[in-house]
């Protein structure tokens, strides 16, 4: 029996998922000073990515089995292909559960129960497009269906979230003591908790240095690696967020200076 997947297959799942992760780089970009919590923020976003790889794996699994089934196998053979199908399938149902309960644990906010939902959302529209490629044609028109109803729910997320950044803007705006004084103060503050969310991914990002340098040249040393990399674009998130946040803070102090 021929394995699972070949090269063009595991291209083909690299491919989508680096479109995916562009896409969802740019969306929580634009949403970030929504939330507030850069770290737990990032981490939903670089779980969306774990769980959306798994949902399309599995996806894969199923036109791969559809393909191959289809073809000329013995009846062994199909009985053998069934089986790796089903265990695929699995295993990344096992670990798409686990990355949920992950990004729900970190969600401990409204705003941060609409990141993960969003990004949830967003993930099951990738694996449903996946699994166009082997539907036939009432499975297409379902699909199809199912995936508008995602898209038009992701947008509608998006919006929530959108509100709720003005709404918060509007009500430091309007308070009874010192609208100007208050935005600042806020403002202020949420610069304060992100670059102490800084200095604590920056700390956890030289243990993990340190174990990749311990890693060369061993096994272990591609894992490491990643998880470095995963912890820069954590950092870079963040860095993200306080950017915005500072530009932000510059307009307000220059529009308490023309009241």
């Amino acid at each position: 029996m021929r394995p699972l997947f070949n090269f063009e297959q595991f291209s083909l799942i690299e491919t989508v998922n680096s479109s995916f992760s562009s896409e969802i780089d740019a969306v929580f970009e634009s949403l970030a000073a929504a939330v507030g919590n850069p770290v737990k923020y990032t981490k939903i976003k670089n779980n969306a990515k774990k769980y959306q790889k798994a949902l399309v794996t599995k996806a894969l699994a199923d036109v791969e089995y559809e393909k191959k089934r289809k073809g000329s196998l013995e009846p062994k053979q199909k009985e053998v292909l069934a089986a790796a199908t089903k265990a695929k399938k699995q295993a990344m149902d096992d670990l798409a559960a686990a990355v949920s309960q992950r990004m729900d644990d970190l969600a401990t906010t409204e705003p941060l129960k609409n990141v993960a939902k969003l990004a949830k959302t967003k993930a099951k529209i990738s694996a449903a497009e996946t699994s166009l490629k082997s539907a036939d044609k009432a499975e297409t028109a379902e699909l199809k269906s199912k995936i508008s109803k995602m898209k038009t729910a992701s947008s509608n997320i998006e919006q929530e979230l959108k509100k709720a950044e003005r709404n918060a803007d509007v009500k430091e705006e309007t308070k009874e003591s010192n609208p100007a004084s208050e935005k600042i103060k806020s403002i202020e503050s949420k610069i304060k908790k992100a670059k102490d969310d800084l200095k604590i991914a920056k700390d956890e990002k030289e243990k993990l240095d340190a174990a990749y340098d311990k890693a060369k040249g061993t096994p272990d040393e591609n894992k490491a690696a990643k998880e470095v990399a995963g912890q820069q674009k954590s950092i870079n998130g963040i860095e993200k967020v306080i950017n915005s946040l500072e530009e932000k803070l510059k307009k307000a102090k220059a529009d308490a200076k023309g009241q």
